[in-house]
């Protein structure tokens, strides 16, 4: 009987264990999903904020072009009407 009593001390140490890993991993589990959740959400932060960056420097450098070409444009005026004054 002694020996009965071993293996069913046995048995249940074993069913502890198991049931203790599997918590352990259940518990491991749920970690990697929040922190694959919140890495996603990071990243997808980070190329919103880089599109928002991207799009507002697309805009200044669109204004700065208009207002060089606005420049441009007066310049070749006047050295038009320089020319004009030279040939007359």
């Amino acid at each position: 009987m002694g020996h009965a009593m071993a293996d069913d001390d046995l048995r249940t140490l074993v069913r502890e264990f198991r049931t203790s890993v599997s918590d352990d991993l259940s518990a491991t589990h749920r970690q990697m999903a929040e922190l694959s959740d919140e890495v996603r959400a990071r990243i997808t932060t980070a190329e919103t904020a880089i599109l928002n960056a991207v799009r507002d420097l697309g805009r200044d450098i669109d204004r700065r072009l208009t207002h060089i070409e606005k420049r441009l444009s007066e310049t070749d005026g006047r050295l038009k009407r320089i020319e004009d004054a030279q040939q007359t």
